[in-house]
């Protein structure tokens, strides 16, 4: 009878120091780059930095932890199918984290630049929520494209789809080009006073795709 470990066991003891290793390291530098990161922003007037900095907080822990698998998995000697599996779900999680961080920074900071420099397109819930369409989008084309899925069918689909869509939906597609006539336009802005012909009134605080809502 001998000590020696079981050969099976072996690569998967040796794969979890790799990993713990490795995302011990990345949480290092990650700390390392968050204290500069906010010593820069304390010494600086504008928000922006700030919004970055929280914006990157949780997704770079996910993406610590993502180096750690990535390279545990790649020098872990397991079946090659089981190898491109591990690797596509940790692809699909970087690429999802991603494009949250992104999504939540590219909508705090448009809304806070427009609120700060009076620009002709106002930070409502229906500009803030395009752009974060807009970003979701790419992300998940970027998704299937590294996954292997071909997008142009997809993109075609899309298109042919989006025109029956188009013409079931055209009340709802009416009220939301009428909500970019208004973000356009501006006949109305947030904050300004109202009064409708059923005698309500009140001041604008959000302009929608499908609602304006007021205060009374």
């Amino acid at each position: 009878m001998t000590g020696s470990l079981p050969p099976t066991l072996v690569p998967s003891l040796t794969a979890m120091g790799v990993f713990v290793g490795v995302t011990v390291l990345a949480l290092g530098l990650r700390y390392g780059a968050l204290r500069a990161l906010g010593r820069w922003a304390a010494r600086t007037e504008t928000r922006v930095d700030d919004m970055l900095l929280e914006s990157l907080r949780f997704p770079s822990l996910i993406w610590c932890l993502l180096i750690g698998v990535y390279i545990a998995v790649d020098t872990a000697h397991v079946p090659p199918r089981l190898n491109s599996q591990l690797l596509n779900v940790v692809f699909a999680l970087l690429v999802v984290s991603v494009t949250a961080a992104v999504a939540n920074l590219a909508g705090v900071t448009i809304g806070h630049v427009l609120k700060e420099n009076n620009l002709a397109i106002p930070a409502t819930g229906l500009s803030l929520t395009i752009v974060k369409i807009a970003v979701w989008t790419t992300g998940g084309l970027v998704l299937l494209s590294g996954l292997g899925v071909s997008i142009a069918p997809i993109l075609t689909a899309l298109g042919v789809g989006g025109l029956a869509v188009a013409l079931a939906l055209q009340d709802t597609l009416s009220n939301f080009f009428a909500g970019i006539h208004l973000l356009i336009e501006e006949p109305v802005r947030v904050g300004d006073f109202v009064r409708l012909e059923s005698g309500q009134e009140g001041y604008i605080v959000d302009i929608g795709w499908r609602t304006t809502r007021i205060r009374m």
